[in-house]
């Protein structure tokens, strides 16, 4: 998958790309807190019935029909599409996740500087966070003033991202 977006000059903040974000269903139990990395989930059946490959009426068998949305508790190493919850998402409910653009995140409170990856890590971290540290798995790049920050502003880059 490929996505082509769009750029254009804003002054002083230079590049900055048209942002992607999409509404997604959160499966999970427990609620999805605003600025938490998330990876799309495409091992879900469809509940929407009549959507995908299914007769009219019956749920889909589809697993692209009811995209869904995990935290990121899987191996640090592992591929997928990932996002940034842009508003707090209950169990259950929908919520706007950008894929694209530039955003805050949630951390694990390290240092950053400006330029360098972010992503999943080799080393254990709490679920949804974004780190710096030996990144397997790169989602973007940090943007924001170099220095410590809970919520850093990162670059997505809107691509699938694989594991080592």
């Amino acid at each position: 998958m490929s996505v082509l977006l769009e750029a254009s000059n804003h002054g002083t903040l230079g590049i900055q790309p048209t942002p992607l974000i999409l509404s997604f269903r959160n499966k999970d139990a427990s609620a999805i807190a605003q600025w938490a990395l998330v990876r799309l989930d495409f091992a879900q059946t469809s509940e929407q019935p009549g959507q995908g490959d299914a007769a009219l009426g019956a749920a889909s068998t589809s697993k692209w029909a009811n995209v869904t949305l995990a935290p990121t508790t899987t191996a640090a190493s592992s591929g997928g599409i990932y996002g940034v919850a842009q508003e707090a998402i209950p169990a259950g409910g929908v919520g706007k996740v950008m894929l694209a653009g530039i955003t805050q995140a949630t951390s694990a409170s390290l240092t950053y500087a400006v330029g360098e990856a972010v992503g999943l890590t080799g080393s254990a971290i709490t679920a949804g966070n974004v780190s710096n540290a030996t990144v397997t798995t790169k989602i973007g790049i940090f943007v924001g003033t170099a220095g410590a920050s809970t919520a850093p502003r990162i670059l997505l880059n809107g691509s699938i991202s694989f594991g080592t």
